[in-house]
């Protein structure tokens, strides 16, 4: 059977010397070789593989390695990419490409643009079938995809190592201020984030607010979890309670924060003159998580009360969750020796108890994404080593929705059915038939507040409110925070939401769209706090074979008006622009 002649289109011959054509010649043989043992149907189906664009100067190829060198301008752009992010574009002063293994593998800095992406680095190598990416002495902007809106990562990291799944940083800044000198970011000595954990990691950290470096103490590994849409900082803040007067809570972990055994040890410095402490031990594995720990003089936030301090001596449990669709199920077993003050009456209780909970949670949105309805159900049954029993079935029904522009409102209803008996004021149901809401609204400006409360629907009382006073500046957004029931005053920061403007998640990352900070990627670190950066190091690139490819060559150079005298004198040398459909096994 006579070997098909491939499709391919030369749209124009390059003015060079016989040498550059020769090399020309040589890439479009690697096309006849490839197609040479296949039927023209079968290249035509194979021709459905990642099509890879390159443009440069000036380039080597070698046909025995397969691989190509291109120096000067060079441009990249490979589509039909596996995954969420099927396209990928590249700058370069040098880039090293093999096709096989899908490697490419830059020298100097380069840039690298993909959906939610932009990075500026030196020694990048990016593997265009895996998606694996590697930068030194990188700068990069990753938009991180939330339940209804997007957050903007800035980051300016010695190392940058990504995957589908993952990314880790070492010696980075994080910031979600898109300002050259952001109004706050965390200093980190290593960084990982994990897409399914919908976690980011810290090791070594400390907070740079309004240019001013604070440690963190003690340095300690820091866990920053998106909780619910808020992007809470996990961090100590001080603050005032009724009982404890001024405090100041410290966190210390003893485990690596991946690890899914935990050892952790909590405290609390109080005005009173006492120290408050947890110890906790805990493992996760799938849907079901386990824990030790040992408490000592704590307040129940449970219960409406402000003199209420109690101990756990030890306590040990497992819960489990299992999500359901729109629903999701848990159960939780817990029990421990517990002992339990009244501050004001000095009422003591001590007795140990076992506690069993079921519950079922459920909502749906109403409306499109305005507005979503929930309910639940929870039942709780507790035995003590004293002989007595407490048992309680908790129905609820809420409805949460967005009123006007950054303003929500949150209504609902609780009943709770009693039986039995507990020897315990903090474990006793004291509010049985309620109607809670929460209303969070812009103010003036800047300003906002929020104001939440718990009304006693059989006594016609008013039980429990907290307040809170809301100030948003550019990526940060301030809180002081005041509870009536523990007459607890607290100062909190949360990050600011980038959603741009409210738009959907554009599928591709023009060029500028984020903001100041696109002009800064091209431009070499500087590596305030980050130590020394190790020199640029290009991988070697390993042998390829050959494989059906379809090539299209023609100038990139741009054309001049043909009346214009000196066009010959500015047109600057002619490039060399490859179309290659590439098709991997």
């Amino acid at each position: 059977m006579p070997l098909p002649w491939p499709a391919i289109r030369i749209r124009a011959w390059l003015r060079r010397p016989w040498r550059q054509r020769a090399k020309a010649l040589g890439l479009a043989l690697l096309g006849v070789c490839a197609a040479g043992s296949r039927s023209a149907p079968d290249a035509q189906e194979q021709a459905k593989g990642i099509t890879i664009s390159l443009g440069a100067d000036d380039f080597e190829y070698s046909d025995d390695e397969q691989t190509a060198v291109l120096d000067g301008n060079v441009t990249l752009r490979a589509t039909g990419l596996p995954g969420n992010a099927p396209e990928i574009e590249m700058e370069s002063q040098r880039l090293v490409v093999s096709l096989k293994p899908g490697d490419v593998v830059s020298e100097g800095r380069t840039i690298v643009r993909a959906p939610g992406l932009e990075v500026g680095g030196d020694a990048v190598r990016y593997n265009l079938r895996t998606r694996e990416f590697h930068a030194a002495d990188a700068r990069a902007a990753i938009v991180v995809p939330l339940q209804d809106r997007e957050l903007t990562v800035f980051a300016e990291a010695r190392t940058l190592a990504a995957a589908p799944e993952s990314a880790e940083l070492t010696a980075a800044r994080l910031t979600t201020c898109e300002r050259e000198h952001p109004h706050y970011a965390l200093r980190v000595r290593k960084a990982k984030a994990v897409a399914a954990r919908d976690r980011l990691t810290i090791y070594g950290g400390e907070i740079e607010l309004y240019g001013v470096r604070i440690p963190v103490i003690p340095k300690f590994n820091k866990s920053l979890g998106l909780k619910d849409d808020r992007h809470e900082f996990d961090l100590d803040f001080p603050g005032h309670s009724a009982i404890d007067g001024w405090f100041y809570p410290l966190t210390r972990r003893f485990t690596d924060p991946e690890s899914p055994t935990q050892l952790r040890m909590n405290l609390r410095l109080a005005q009173r003159g006492w120290v408050a402490g947890q110890v906790q031990a805990d493992t996760r594995s799938g849907g079901l998580h386990a824990w030790a720990t040992g408490i000592r003089r704590s307040a129940r936030d449970a219960a409406i009360t402000e003199s209420l301090l109690y101990d756990a001596l030890p306590e040990v449990g497992a819960e489990f969750s299992h999500p359901l669709g729109e629903a999701s199920l848990s159960a939780r077993l817990a029990g421990g020796f517990y002992r339990e003050q009244d501050r004001n009456t000095r009422r003591r209780a001590a007795d140990g108890a076992a506690t069993l909970s079921l519950g079922y949670d459920w909502r749906r949105p109403l409306g499109g994404r305005d507005a979503e309805l929930r309910a639940g159900l929870g039942v709780r049954g507790s035995l003590y080593a004293g002989g007595s029993s407490y048992r309680t079935i908790d129905l609820h029904v809420g409805v949460e929705h967005d009123l006007w522009r950054h303003a929500t409102g949150e209504l609902g209803f609780r009943h709770h059915f009693i039986g039995g008996r507990t020897p315990f004021e903090w474990d006793d149901i004291d509010l049985k038939t309620e109607a809670y809401g929460r209303l969070t609204t812009p103010l003036l400006g800047p300003l906002g507040v929020s104001i939440g409360g718990r009304y006693d629907l059989k006594r016609s009382l008013l039980r429990d409110y907290d307040l809170g006073l809301h100030y948003t500046h550019h990526c940060l957004t301030w809180s002081l925070q005041y509870n009536r029931a523990h007459e607890r005053f607290g100062v909190g920061v949360n990050l600011t939401d980038f959603t741009f403007g409210g738009r959907p998640r554009p599928q591709q990352a023009p060029k500028g769209r984020f903001g100041p900070w696109a002009s800064l990627a091209a431009q070499p670190l500087q590596r305030q706090g980050l130590g020394e950066l190790p020199e640029a190091a290009v991988p070697p690139v390993a042998p390829l074979t050959a494989m059906p490819t379809e090539l299209v060559l023609s100038p990139s150079h741009q054309q001049r008006a043909p009346d214009d005298p000196s066009a010959s004198e500015r047109r600057p040398p002619p490039s060399l622009r490859i179309a290659s459909t590439v098709v991997f096994p």
